[in-house]
């Protein structure tokens, strides 16, 4: 089943306002809970109402707010959504999925999304991850959210692991990554922002919804073959 973390009609989810009577429940930070490895399946579900705010320098927030460091202990993250999410480290890391990882980690993503009522913002920050030195590979993924950062941020804040890479896939109204120096390699993406995305194809947002979106040639055509959507 879905999971609610907190009443999900009790929050802003653009700016983070509560509502007045209701006390919003923190989510877990880098600071409070074990580096985390292995591997999360979702089933198709989604995590709603996920709600994390923290001004500490170089905190790390999200669903995983930091992921252990080693080949040996990679994460994956598969058939997962996050909708209705505030995530804020205005000091530090934030990621909807993945706040931040310590050194030579590997992350992957599959079959993930990122709801459009989904705010993450940090010094850097990620829709699915924000900062480490990590390799990171997002398959048959899509993010509709909001993400701001005042050094770097996109579907990827900053990884600089060997391996960055994206395939199947489409973004809205956010960069693959503001971080240049450390493009993600996409295959079969497509983006209304492509910066940061070497061989992502820009689309406005009119040709990537609706009915005829894996259809139509002008529009996302070659997702039908990746059956992820």
């Amino acid at each position: 089943a879905d999971i609610y973390l907190n009443d999900i009609s009790k929050i802003d989810w653009q700016d983070g306002t509560v509502a007045d009577g209701y006390t919003a429940k923190q989510w877990y930070n880098k600071n409070n809970i074990s580096p985390f490895y292995g591997v999360i399946d979702g089933n198709g579900y989604t995590v709603y109402g996920l709600y994390t705010t923290d001004e500490t320098s170089n905190i790390g927030l999200g669903l995983l707010p930091y992921l252990q460091e080693g080949g040996d202990k990679p994460t994956t993250i598969k058939n997962l959504g996050v909708d209705c999410a505030f995530v804020n480290a205005p000091n530090g890391y934030a990621g909807a999925f993945v706040g931040e990882t310590k050194w030579n980690n590997t992350t992957t993503f599959d079959t993930c999304y990122v709801g459009a009522n989904v705010r993450v913002n940090g010094t850097v920050a990620g829709l699915f991850f924000g900062n480490g030195d990590a390799n990171v590979t997002i398959s048959k993924c899509y993010s509709l959210g909001t993400v701001t950062g005042t050094e770097y941020h996109g579907v990827v804040g900053d990884c600089w692991g060997s391996t960055r890479k994206i395939d199947n896939s489409f973004f809205v109204n956010v960069p693959i990554t503001s971080k240049t120096d450390n493009y993600m390699t996409c295959t079969n993406v497509y983006a209304t922002n492509p910066v940061g995305g070497k061989d992502a194809v820009q689309l406005t947002s009119d040709n990537m919804k609706g009915l005829g979106a894996l259809k139509a040639s002008t529009k996302m055509v070659k997702l039908a073959d990746c059956e992820a959507f």
